[in-house]
C-alpha cells in the first residue's frame, strides 16, 4: 500500500500537481537515504523510527490510495469484500499502534510483568527514575552539607538528576552514548561534558555510574580518571532495580582538581569493582558427586575479603581464597591488589546435597571495604 501510494503521488506530480511533487520529493529523500545507509550500520547507530519523517507526507495521499485500491479490487471480488479489505488497513494500523504504545508503557510495570516475562525482556530505558531520584535525594541530604557538583558516566543520568531539580551544577564523562545519540554538541555548548569537567576544581562532588550499561573495563577507566584527580573517592552505596536489570553506584568525592593542576595527587584507595571469573564448572555443565569450583578474583587497590558460593541465590558455602595465579596476574596486568599473585580460589562441594535438575550458580565477592558484588552467574545441571 505504501509503494502504491508513492506510485499515485508520482502520477499526480507528473500531471503538474506541485503539492504532490514537493511531498514526494521530501518523502523519498528521507526514506532512500535511510534504506541506502541502514544496511551498512548497526543497531546502536540507527533505529527503525528514523525514516518516520519520510512516511508522514505520504499520509496526505493515503485516502486517495485507499479509494483507488478499493476500485481496483472490485474487479476481482464484490464491492462488499473490497470494502472490508480496505477497512482492514486502518484497523491493522491501529492495532499496531496500540501494540507499540503498550510496549513503551510496559516499562511502568516492570515489577508486575518481570515475573511473567523474565529478566532482560522489557526495556527499562524510561523506567526506574522515580526510585533513582529518591535514592539520589537521600544521599544529598545525608552525605552533603551543601549541594555538591554531580558527575555522571552518561548524559541520561545527568539529565534525570537535573530534571528532578536535584542538580544545579552537573557534568557528564559520556563520550560514547552522547556522540551516538547526537547529544555531544549540545553538552559542549552547555559546557557540561568531559573537556569542561577537566578544568573544574571543586571541594565535594557526587559521582554516579549506571553499572547496567557499563562493562568492568569501562568502569575502571572512569573511576581511575576521577581517583587520579581527587583526594578521596568512596562508594556510598548501590541501587538495584528490576532484579538487577538496572543498577547504579553512588560515590562521594573530595577535592577534585583540574587536570592541569601541578599539585595533583591521586586518591589513596580507589573504589574499583572486583573482577572475577569461574574457570569450572563451565556454563551449562552437567555435574554429579563432588564438584570442583575454581577460578580467580582480584580487586585493585582494595583486595578481596571473602568469597561465597551461591546456589539459586542462597549462600551455600564460603570458598577458600588465596591460591597462586601468576598467569592471571600477567594477562590481566594486576598491579595494586594487596593479594597480588595469590588471587585464585579452589573449592569442592558435594552436589548430592542439591536436588537434581537445573540450578543457578554464582559467587559473591566482598572486598576489604565490605562492598559486595555478584559474579559469573551460570546454569548447571545436577544429575546424581
Amino acid at each position: 500500500l505504501f509503494v502504491y501510494t508513492l506510485y499515485l503521488m508520482l502520477i499526480e506530480a507528473r500531471s503538474g500537481k506541485r503539492s504532490a511533487a514537493v511531498l514526494l520529493s521530501f518523502s523519498l529523500l528521507n526514506i532512500l537515504v535511510y534504506l541506502i545507509l541502514a544496511p551498512w550500520t548497526d543497531a546502536t547507530s540507527t533505529s527503525i523510527h528514523w525514516p518516520l519523517s519520510g512516511y508522514f507526507p505520504v499520509l496526505v495521499f493515503l485516502p486517495m490510495a485507499l479509494r483507488s485500491a478499493a476500485h481496483k479490487i472490485t474487479k476481482y471480488c464484490s464491492s462488499q469484500a473490497a470494502h472490508r479489505l480496505i477497512l482492514a488497513v486502518p484497523i491493522i494500523g491501529y492495532i499496531g499502534t496500540l501494540t507499540v504504545l503498550f510496549g513503551v508503557g510496559s516499562q511502568a510495570f516492570q515489577t508486575q510483568l518481570q515475573p511473567l516475562l523474565g529478566s532482560g525482556v522489557l526495556s527499562n530505558k524510561m523506567a526506574g527514575w522515580k526510585q533513582f531520584t529518591a535514592q539520589l535525594e537521600t544521599y544529598l541530604e545525608s552525605e552533603f552539607v551543601q549541594a555538591p557538583t554531580i558527575i555522571t558516566d552518561n548524559y541520561y543520568t545527568l539529565a534525570q538528576a537535573e530534571f528532578s531539580g536535584l542538580s544545579r551544577q552537573g557534568y557528564t564523562l559520556d563520550e560514547e552514548k552522547a556522540v551516538r545519540d547526537g547529544r555531544i554538541t549540545q553538552y559542549q555548548l552547555w559546557k557540561k561534558e568531559k573537556s569542561a569537567l577537566q578544568q573544574l576544581a571543586v571541594g565535594e562532588f557526587l559521582f554516579i555510574t549506571e553499572d547496567s550499561t557499563l562493562d568492568i573495563a569501562a568502569k575502571h577507566e572512569l573511576l581511575a580518571h576521577l581517583c587520579h584527580r581527587s583526594e578521596r573517592l568512596i562508594q556510598l552505596g548501590k541501587l538495584n532495580l528490576f532484579n538487577g536489570d538496572k543498577r547504579f553506584s553512588f560515590y562521594r568525592g573530595t577535592n577534585l582538581r583540574a587536570v592541569n593542576d601541578s599539585e595533583q595527587s591521586a586518591a589513596a584507595l580507589c573504589p574499583y569493582p572486583a573482577i572475577a571469573w569461574i574457570d569450572s564448572p563451565a556454563r551449562y555443565a552437567r555435574v554429579s558427586g563432588h564438584v570442583n569450583l575454581n577460578g580467580w578474583a582480584y580487586n585493585e587497590d582494595i583486595g578481596i575479603k571473602s568469597i561465597f558460593l551461591l546456589i539459586d541465590g542462597e549462600v551455600f558455602s564460603e570458598v577458600q581464597y588465596g591460591g597462586e595465579r601468576s598467569d592471571v596476574v600477567e594477562v590481566m596486568q594486576v598491579s595494586s591488589d594487596p593479594n597480588r599473585h595469590n588471587i585464585g580460589f579452589d573449592f569442592s562441594f558435594d552436589s548430592t546435597l542439591i536436588d537434581n535438575g537445573q540450578h543457578r550458580l554464582e559467587i559473591e565477592i566482598t572486598n576489604q571495604l565490605d562492598i559486595t558484588q555478584l559474579y559469573s552467574e551460570r546454569q548447571i545441571e545436577v544429575i546424581n
